[in-house]
């Protein structure tokens, strides 16, 4: 019903969320429309959607620099997790601020040294965010993240001190 644009209005924002909870697949012709809608919402959510393809990277780009900070943040996490290094300047802006789940996992993959940081002070915090900021640190291929990840886990009680 997306593809073929019968749902429009407020039922369309509804459509697209669940579309991109879900993980649907759209068409880029979809993608792209939906990427330029008028509503942030549908904007946002239509990011969550999107795949690696030149025409849809490009619009990605173009909206991190959009108003609405949701379609901002969604559109840096999308371009992060497609391992495009455009998106880590907001990244680093989102970890230092804001982070969330969402923002770590799409730093991983562009992470560079200043993102091994920040994910270590994530980590070493104690925040409900501490482990998966963790996990990514595991994840990225750099020195200074190995460093960070062993010192954070000299740190930590091990689970047999308990």
């Amino acid at each position: 019903m997306i593809e073929r644009a019968v749902v429009q209005g407020p039922g369309l924002q509804v459509a697209v969320s669940a579309a991109a909870n879900l993980g649907t697949v759209l068409s880029p012709g979809a993608l792209c429309r939906l990427l330029r809608d008028a509503e942030p919402r549908i904007r946002a959510d239509a990011c969550r959607c999107a795949r690696p393809l030149p025409q849809l990277i490009s619009l990605l780009i173009d909206l991190l620099d959009d108003l609405d900070q949701r379609v901002a943040t969604s559109a840096a996490c999308a371009l992060g997790r497609m391992g495009k290094i455009e998106a880590r300047g907001r990244l680093k802006t989102l970890l230092r601020h804001d982070p969330s789940e969402d923002v770590i996992d799409a730093v991983t993959p562009i992470a560079d040294e200043e993102c091994a940081v920040l994910l270590g002070r994530i980590a070493r915090s104690g925040s409900v965010l501490a482990d998966a900021a963790l996990a990514s640190l595991e994840n990225i291929d750099h020195a200074r993240a190995v460093v960070i990840t062993a010192a954070i886990r000299r740190l930590r009680p091990s689970s047999s001190d308990s």
